[in-house]
């Protein structure tokens, strides 16, 4: 298995402009690789250049109840499953996150729900209840974690019930209701000088939610760039051709504010 991972539009266009193509033949003919896929890190039109550019046989992207819109989110994972694309669900946990700093009422949904499990294990099972998926990758550091694991994947052939599904969607409505900033994540807005609007937007977010500012600023500095194409939210200048495009009535200009005083 051969992983181009870590793409973004910038990399993406070099990629292509060095016959990425023409090197990953090759790897296949030699018989080094039998296996190729992609990993992306931006926005969905560039997923889909990537999808459409090569006959992958997988692609791996984030992949957890709390990032459904992320980047290309659910709905590329299930564009890419219609190629018959193989699935490697990266970032179950959120780093982590959501495994150990869910706030109390969420916990409670949870344990209404009468099943024992760990928010470990209900972000695993809701993982593996995604029918795209083919391999779940998580960071462990304890044996506990690894079989705490095994358990969730040999458990993956029983679909989540009705309830248990509710539960989920209960929490996450918890969580993003907690975000300062109110986007509903619609991805209905542009800008003409390439803000990533709802990307900014959303990595403030869940930066407010879950405490965790140094990975926040890491994981904003890598995905929006004042080099474009996805540019920051301190490249805004008002001109406010973004705010009738919102369709809860946010001052995207003055959120955008926020955003870039924030990580700055």
């Amino acid at each position: 298995f051969y992983l181009v991972h870590s793409i973004r539009q910038q990399v993406w266009d070099r990629m292509v402009s060095y016959n990425l193509s023409d090197f990953l033949d090759k790897a296949v003919q030699s018989g080094r690789v039998s296996h190729v896929g992609f990993s992306p890190h931006d926005i969905p039109e560039t997923y889909q250049q990537i999808m459409d550019y090569y006959d992958w046989s997988f692609n791996q992207h984030v992949c957890n109840y709390y990032d459904i819109n992320f980047q290309a989110g659910m709905r590329g994972i299930r564009q890419s499953a219609l190629k018959d694309m193989g699935f490697v669900a990266m970032e179950p946990l959120m780093g982590g996150i959501l495994a150990n700093q869910l706030p109390p009422e969420a916990l409670d949904v949870l344990n209404a729900t009468g099943i024992k499990r760990s928010p470990a294990a209900w972000a695993f099972r809701w993982v593996w209840d995604q029918p795209e998926v083919s391999v779940a990758i998580s960071g462990m550091n304890r044996m506990d974690h690894l079989e705490e694991n095994l358990r969730q994947a040999k458990e993956s052939d029983m679909p989540m019930s009705a309830d248990e599904v509710a539960a989920i969607d209960k929490v996450r409505e918890i969580l993003k209701s907690k975000g300062p900033i109110k986007c509903s994540e619609c991805g209905g807005c542009s800008c003409p000088k390439g803000i990533g609007i709802q990307m900014c937007f959303e990595m403030y977010n869940a930066n407010h939610v879950f405490k965790v500012p140094a990975v926040s600023h890491h994981s904003y500095r890598g995905s929006v760039k004042n080099e474009g194409p996805i540019r920051g939210a301190e490249n805004c200048d008002a001109c406010g051709k973004c705010k009738p495009q919102c369709p809860v009535g946010l001052d995207i200009p003055a959120e955008l504010k926020k955003v870039a005083e924030y990580f700055k």
